[in-house]
């Protein structure tokens, strides 16, 4: 404003609402994971993206803006969250502690317990990883480079994360063992072709496809994610079949999310004395080093863990 403030959009407000109640109550995934019901939870996460891309399309119907609908469509994902929410509360804790009395104390001797805790506590750096490299090229050169590598980064991902969750169903297959290190390889040389060639593709439309011309100075950003494709699926294959194998010590998720995220956070600091487009680069090379990173650090973890004498 006038006086030098920064406002903020009223509707950022309601967004972090949702915000903080759809993130912790989301344990569709990791309660039908850890009890291999797999069907369900594809069934469940279907439901509920179908009710609120309903809603989206319900509000657009009847007149309503973009935004009004999203806010509407991000409403109805978190009212489904804490419905599961408070149903799992009530059948996983009330009608336990309706028995006995049990001090938080004694509630946290339990391994689930401990195992739920350490995971979550696991996941906080990680999370900021996320936005602290947006945070970073926003701070330092202006929301015209923000909204830049922002595209550039959106693009890299995109299918990365289409493919993600089509890998959920196989995991009940690592409960009891852990993916083998033929089927990690296979993974990892397919889909470093596959990223390579979405980068050929991606370079021959800078070429001849005009829109393209948005990606000018960031174009390295989509081919330094488009290149990690290998190590992130490997990754992903890695360590959710880690969290879920019941022989999987959850410390070595909080040790290795905690060395990891530190090396990023230092590698982000590099920033301060590059040009705009090598730190974009920078930034974009966090989502190579935080998949090698974790896989290194948990595959060292375990093979220390299994050379420790069995009592």
């Amino acid at each position: 404003d006038q006086k030098g403030y920064i406002q903020l959009p009223d509707n950022l407000l309601v967004v972090a609402i949702f915000a903080l109640i759809h993130y912790p109550t989301d344990l569709l995934i990791s309660t039908f994971q850890a009890k291999k019901q797999f069907g369900l939870l594809a069934t469940l996460i279907f439901v509920k993206y179908l009710i609120a891309f309903s809603a989206f399309l319900v509000c657009l119907s009847l007149g309503y803006g973009v935004v009004f609908s999203t806010l509407v469509q991000l409403g109805t994902m978190s009212f489904v969250n804490l419905l599961f929410f408070s149903y799992w509360l009530g059948r996983s804790v009330f009608s336990y502690l309706k028995w006995r009395y049990i001090s938080p104390y004694q509630l946290f001797q339990q391994s689930n317990i401990r195992d739920a805790f350490t995971l979550s506590v696991a996941k906080i750096l990680p999370s900021t990883l996320e936005h602290a490299d947006k945070m970073i090229i926003g701070f330092m050169f202006g929301l015209e480079v923000l909204g830049l590598y922002t595209l550039a980064f959106s693009t890299g991902r995109f299918i990365y994360n289409a493919l993600k969750p089509a890998f959920y169903i196989y995991y009940r297959h690592y409960v009891d063992a852990l993916p083998t290190v033929r089927l990690l390889k296979i993974a990892m040389v397919f889909f470093t072709m596959f990223g390579i060639g979405l980068s050929i593709i991606f370079y021959l439309c800078t070429l001849y496809v005009p829109a393209f011309a948005k990606f000018n100075g960031a174009e390295i950003v989509v081919y330094i994610l488009f290149l990690s494709y290998g190590i992130a699926m490997v990754d992903a294959i890695y360590t959710q079949s880690y969290g879920i194998n019941q022989n999987a010590n959850t410390r070595h998720f909080l040790i290795a999310n905690t060395i990891v995220s530190l090396a990023c956070y230092l590698l982000f600091s590099l920033c301060i004395a590059l040009p705009s487009n090598a730190a974009m680069a920078v930034c974009a090379l966090h989502y190579t080093i935080w998949h090698a990173g974790t896989i290194w650090v948990l595959s060292n973890l375990r093979k220390r863990q299994e050379s420790l004498p069995k009592n």
